[in-house]
């Protein structure tokens, strides 16, 4: 899928600051599943946002990608969060604190 046809929601920009540069991510808007964004892993600051109707079919999901270096999994529910991260397959994988 050519990357022209993906929902930007925010796009992303690299400035010069006084130490350095500051570099603000891309999140991409619910991208076809096939995409490249979805199917391989991207190194850099790129995020898609992918729609999920329950935690079973994220789940399955995300364990179906040939990849797995990272994962991570934010919620307000850090019981939730921890129970799909323990079923998460994936080299590092980070949960969210309040």
């Amino acid at each position: 899928m050519d990357k022209g046809s993906w929902k930007v929601a925010l796009a992303g920009s690299a400035e010069l600051a006084s130490n350095g540069y500051f570099v603000t991510p891309s999140i991409i808007d619910n991208p076809p599943e096939d995409s490249r964004i979805v199917v391989e892993e991207p190194f850099g600051p790129i995020v898609p946002l992918i729609k999920w109707s329950d935690d079973n079919d994220v789940i399955d999901r995300a364990n179906a990608l040939p990849t797995g270096l990272g994962a991570s999994v934010w919620s307000n529910d850090l019981k939730r969060a921890e129970g799909i991260a323990r079923r998460l397959e994936a080299g590092c994988i980070w949960v969210n604190s309040q």
